[in-house]
């Protein structure tokens, strides 16, 4: 059986796993492959927002005529990409200073459990554009949050 041809994106979020972390870190390297497995194509999410809804990293709005009801749907969406950016959260923090102080404001702000669901979802953020715009992880863009957009 030959291999599958790997795409350029799909390289840059596997040197980024490799790069970006350190030595003896293999959790990262299969949660790599699930997020890739499960994404398969990032041209398919024409928004950030579509793809991290896809990931189960937002709650669902329920509405009807204009009117929005409490959040339903926990059940939509990707189970696999959600466990995969969960763990990711998880072990961004592993041997990482910068990412324990991010951690720190986030937990003082929001509580412990929101600061890891706000860390998943910031990371699927960064998945979805290190994969559309085809560049590697910049810790330093991640943790200076932000909307990501230039500031003047």
């Amino acid at each position: 059986m030959g291999s599958l041809p790997v795409r350029p994106s799909c390289m840059i979020l596997i040197e980024a796993s490799s790069a970006a972390y350190p030595e003896g870190m293999l959790p990262l390297q299969p949660l790599t492959l699930v997020m890739l497995y499960e994404i398969h194509d990032i041209t398919r999410f024409p928004r950030v927002q579509d793809f991290v809804s896809y990931a189960r990293l937002v709650k669902c709005a329920r509405e009807s005529a204009g009117r929005r009801y409490q959040s339903s749907g926990k059940k939509i969406g990707n189970a696999h990409l959600k466990w995969a950016f969960s763990e990711a959260a998880v072990l961004f923090l592993r041997n990482n200073p910068e990412g324990m102080a991010y951690k720190k404001r986030l937990e003082k702000k929001h509580g412990k459990a929101k600061a890891l669901t706000i860390r998943a979802h910031k990371l699927g953020r960064a998945t979805y554009y290190m994969l559309k715009r085809e560049r590697a992880f910049d810790m330093n863009k991640f943790l200076a949050g932000g909307s990501g957009q230039a500031r003047h």
